[in-house]
């Protein structure tokens, strides 16, 4: 399944860490999914591509009251919502989002040493795309580019198999929008 999840830190840490979230008004007519690696550019949440530095992982979309937009009065929103986990469900925002509604992605801020869980937009194995010591790229916001793997260069280190998710592997974010 596509979009990718928070594992841990390195440092061991499956909490401390992730309570690093905060909420950010998404682009004008923007698609931000659940489970999407975002940047932030101009204080507005843009889906992030394999040009980007990564910001952080999108763990739901709200309305400037902190609401989650499953859950929210249709009055509070004018962009269209598509329910569904992580990869699926999404929010694509109004043209005018910045300014009017305002609606927030609740972001988790990644940082060095964060693992995430996420998947190919092929077969892993082509091109070391499941190569441990390899890094990659995105190709979309919730998936990375099978055939972007490199032995030196990448917005993801390849770490290892997702040991709970045959389909996926364990990345490490290493260009990160925070660290320079």
């Amino acid at each position: 399944m596509a979009g990718f999840t928070f594992v841990k830190n390195l440092s061991g840490s499956h909490t401390g860490l992730d309570s690093l979230n905060d909420s950010f008004i998404i682009a004008n007519s923007e698609t931000i999914y659940k489970g999407a690696i975002v940047k932030l550019s101009s204080s507005f949440i843009n889906a992030a591509t394999a040009t980007h530095r990564v910001f952080g992982l999108v763990k739901g979309v709200v309305t400037p009251n902190g609401v989650p937009i499953d859950n929210a009065d249709s009055t509070e929103y004018d962009g269209t919502i598509t329910t569904g986990g992580v990869g699926v469900g999404n929010y694509a925002a109004s043209a005018d989002n910045e300014t009017d509604k305002q609606i927030r992605a609740l972001v988790k801020i990644l940082q060095p040493g964060d693992i995430v869980s996420g998947t190919t937009d092929g077969t892993f194995g082509t091109n070391n795309s499941d190569t441990p010591g390899y890094y990659t790229d995105l190709i979309t916001s919730i998936l990375v580019d099978e055939d972007s793997a490199s032995s030196s260069d990448g917005q993801f280190f390849i770490y290892m198999a997702d040991p709970n998710n045959s389909s996926n592997m364990y990345y490490i974010p290493c260009e990160l929008q925070t660290v320079r």
